[in-house]
């Protein structure tokens, strides 16, 4: 059941995959979402709950920072130069970049390369009658995992 009376993919998406793949990264057989794939078989162990589901959050994070236009743009000039071939996150990242100027390279690194749940902790002041004079946020990584388990 969506979380608003108007269905959509995305509401659906935030609502059960994305959920699932929050809980299946914190976990102790979380990974992230990038891997070295060497052969099929490599493909067919690392994709699941975390790969699509986080995969999918970060494209549509990708989306919003680069914009929907460049972000197409990117892409179709990405598969032009890389059609037939091999390729690495960073020649998709490097052709977002060139269509919207804007570099999405640190979003890969906190979201793509990394395993676990990123923290966001409100920061505020209060003025002495209580009323917030100021307010941001702080994200934290997740801790660092054992790379025992996640070999490069």
């Amino acid at each position: 059941m969506p979380g608003t009376q108007w269905p959509d993919a995305w509401t659906a998406f935030t609502n059960r995959q994305k959920a699932e793949a929050y809980r299946q990264d914190q976990l102790p057989s979380t990974h992230p979402v990038v891997a070295q794939i060497r052969d099929l078989d490599d493909v067919f162990v690392n994709f699941d709950g975390i790969t699509y589901a986080k995969g999918a959050a970060v494209v549509r994070q990708l989306v919003a920072h680069v914009g929907t236009d460049a972000f197409f743009a990117g892409l179709r000039e990405y598969f032009r130069c890389r059609a037939w071939g091999n390729t690495r996150l960073s020649d998709l990242l490097l052709a977002l970049e060139k269509a919207s100027g804007r570099e999405p390279g640190s979003r890969s690194g906190l979201w793509l390369e990394n395993a676990g749940i990123n923290t966001l902790r409100p920061e505020f002041t209060a003025d002495p009658d209580g009323t917030i004079a100021s307010w941001g946020r702080r994200a934290a990584a997740a801790p660092h995992r054992d790379r025992a388990l996640h070999p490069e």
